[in-house]
Formats: C-alpha cells, sequence, structure tokens
C-alpha cells in the first residue's frame, strides 16, 4: 500500500469506527472532537499543549544527519483503504479468452 496519508480537517470531518471501549462508548466524533478527547486522555500540562497546537521546540537526529532544530506536534492524518477491483460474472470468461488468444 502506498503511503497516502492527508491531514484530517478539524473543522468539517467526521470520524467513526473507533474502539468504543477506548472512548466510553462513543465512536463517532468531529475531528476537532476527537482531537480534544485524546488531549484530555494524554491530560497535557499548560506547557505540553503546544504538542496539539503550535508545536513544541525540540531536536531530531536523522540518520545519516546531524541534529536539527524545530518543533513537533500531533496531527490527524488519515489513509484511505485502496479500493476492491468490482468483479465481474464475465471475467473468468475474458480470461479464457486471453489464454485461447496465446
Amino acid at each position: 500500500m502506498v503511503n497516502k496519508f492527508e491531514r484530517i480537517d478539524l473543522e468539517n470531518d467526521v470520524i467513526s469506527g473507533i474502539s468504543e471501549e477506548i472512548f466510553d462508548g462513543c465512536c463517532t466524533f468531529t475531528a476537532e472532537e476527537l482531537l480534544q478527547t485524546l488531549k484530555e486522555i494524554f491530560n497535557p500540562r499548560e506547557e505540553e499543549i503546544g504538542f496539539f497546537e503550535n508545536g513544541v521546540t525540540c531536536k531530531v537526529l536523522k540518520p545519516g544527519k546531524n541534529w536539527q532544530k524545530g518543533k513537533i506536534r500531533i496531527t490527524l492524518e488519515f489513509c484511505p483503504d485502496e479500493p476492491k477491483q468490482p468483479t465481474s460474472p464475465l471475467d473468468d470468461i475474458r480470461k479464457q479468452m486471453k489464454e485461447t488468444e496465446k
């Protein structure tokens, strides 16, 4: 599968199907409600709220590179499943025809 994650729109997107055990029976949220719920679960102190908003200052070390200063934050992203190819009752016939042509 190709990594096709895209950022969730906090103002407009709705998320459903998340485990009910994790969120006390509720499994459908607006993206903004889910992010707020995650903040409550992590219970960040005031200085840690930046993880969800503008980011917090940090340094990152990547293989083969030097330390780089910047910010890190938590966001919501979504990657849709690859659609399955529709099947047709004619698929078997087409396959036989291709084999016959060879």
